[in-house]
């Protein structure tokens, strides 16, 4: 058996399709979110994606992907124009694969031109025209990389997505598995999930980051208390989760933590913006504690120590807009791990992300100026072959650094391209994104 990535996406995997394109153009992703009330679990709302250029914050986008008939109409964008009244979005994209007839099309434009205040709009992104050597790209470029690499960044991030969702759905098995009444550390892994999504909801900047530290001060254990129920010695247990294919459920929970750091960043970076509007002229209508904003009274009274430090140091950084969706590409498309005595592989890691070779360290260091680690430890050690590793990502998400260099360099073994050493965890990685998509992916093999 081997597998690859659909030739007719629909539903689910086109979802997934929009959001690594979403990427490759340079936009931080948010994606698969749920809105539900704190106390009942009621759905309020659910979106595909919220994604934000780099080189322009304040204009996020929601971005609805529909890959079938139904929903492509032009209630569908009276919807969406509410969505992002509601969350305060200024835009709103219904990204459709079927092509409208010209009548169709002929309403959606006149709904489109008809709507004040708010960009909404239908975009049509079929798998051909992504494939087309002469395409055009279907979003706004927010990043300038070469077209070939950013064709690598779409399929790897492709390969990625769809882990990620079959994770997601290991989860929810998981949890349902355990009836209306599961154990404690079930509960909480359902209950940071929510929550985690719920936070991104809050309409400023600070108030996501707060709801994002709320969850982790009360669920912060998650995945080790989930891989805590399972059999087996612990270290084996957590080479299993960090290196394979087994235990998706818990490798969510750890990508799901990996996430919200990333979240409490880039709204950090919202929270920069937030204040030189202000300074330049912006709105001052805030609530006032004392001779305190409501703002810097949040701030210096809930969150952390670590969040003031981390938000003045990046504010001084040249590439602060850059530095949170510098983490994804380097989590979701690179696997979370470099080789930082390889020249080619540091010029591999800036055309992907956009930053520059003698930037990438100071970058990396932000993870450890936010998320300080006890006894002065750092987020990244190296281990074989001069691998250096970002902790806390799960053995799928791994994986896509390896398919991401193998595509990129043509390997065909990663020991000759890297060093012997480096070819055993490589390899391993490697297996454990391809195990974890060869349920869904799966084709036979041609014969000789």
């Amino acid at each position: 058996m081997t597998i690859q990535l659909p030739n007719n996406p629909k539903e689910d995997q086109y979802e997934d399709l929009i959001v690594a394109t979403l990427l490759a153009s340079g936009y931080y992703t948010e994606s698969r979110l749920i809105m539900k009330d704190g106390e009942n679990k009621t759905e309020i709302l659910e979106l595909d994606a919220l994604a934000t250029p780099v080189n322009d914050y304040t204009n996020r986008v929601i971005v609805e992907a529909k890959s079938g008939k139904s929903g492509t109409g032009h209630k569908e964008l009276f919807k969406l124009y509410g969505q992002a009244m509601y969350t305060g979005t200024s835009r709103a994209w219904l990204v459709h694969l079927l092509e409208h007839d010209e009548p169709k099309a002929a309403a959606m434009q006149e709904v489109s031109d008809g709507i004040d205040g708010c960009e909404v709009r239908a975009i049509r992104v079929s798998l051909e025209q992504l494939k087309d050597d002469d395409h055009d790209d279907p979003f706004p470029l927010a990043i300038d990389s070469e077209s070939s690499v950013r064709d690598l960044v779409l399929g790897t991030a492709w390969w990625g997505r769809i882990a990620d969702r079959l994770a997601q759905t290991s989860l929810k098995h998981w949890i349902k598995s355990y009836g209306k009444e599961p154990p404690a550390e079930v509960g909480a892994c359902k209950n940071y999930c929510d929550g985690v999504e719920r936070s991104l909801f809050k309409k400023t900047p600070l108030g996501r980051a707060d709801a994002l530290y709320d969850q982790y001060k009360a669920h912060g254990k998650v995945y080790g208390n989930a891989a805590a129920l399972l059999a087996g010695d612990k270290t084996e247990v957590f080479r299993a989760y960090t290196g394979t294919h087994k235990h998706l459920h818990v490798q969510h929970l750890m990508a799901t933590q990996g996430r919200a750091r990333l979240a409490i960043i880039k709204n950090a970076y919202d929270e920069i913006l937030r204040r030189r509007a202000k300074t330049d002229g912006g709105s001052t209508d805030e609530f006032v504690f004392g001779n305190m904003t409501w703002a810097a009274f949040l701030e210096a009274t809930f969150l952390p120590t670590n969040f003031q430090r981390g938000l003045k140091e990046l504010d001084h950084f040249k590439h602060a807009e850059r530095l949170a969706y510098f983490f994804q590409i380097f989590t979701e498309v690179l696997g979370g791990f470099y080789f930082p005595e390889d020249p080619g592989d540091m010029e591999l890691v800036a055309a992907a992300t956009g930053m520059p070779v003698e930037d990438i360290p100071t970058a990396l260091d932000f993870m450890d100026r936010f998320f300080p680690l006890a006894q002065g430890a750092s987020w990244f050690h190296s281990i074989n072959g001069g691998i250096r590793i970002l902790k806390g990502v799960p053995g799928y998400l791994r994986g896509t650094g390896c398919f991401y260099r193998q595509a990129a360099h043509g390997i065909k073994d990663y020991g000759e391209q890297y060093s012997y050493a480096a070819g055993f965890p490589l390899s391993a990685w490697h297996s454990a994104l391809y195990k974890t998509l060869e349920p869904e992916l799966k084709v036979d093999d041609e014969p000789a």
